[in-house]
């Protein structure tokens, strides 16, 4: 049972924003660190 339709619906927007947030910050951290390693091989 749903008390709070409209909070939940919100909140559920957020939850997959942050989720998508947090995958682009962890693509963009495993970026990094393999080009911090090229460029330090070479």
């Amino acid at each position: 049972m749903i008390l709070y339709p409209n909070f939940s619906l919100e909140f559920e927007t957020l939850r997959n924003e942050y989720n998508t947030l947090c995958g682009k910050i962890n693509i963009y951290k495993k970026w990094v660190i393999e080009n911090w390693n090229k460029n330090n091989l070479q």
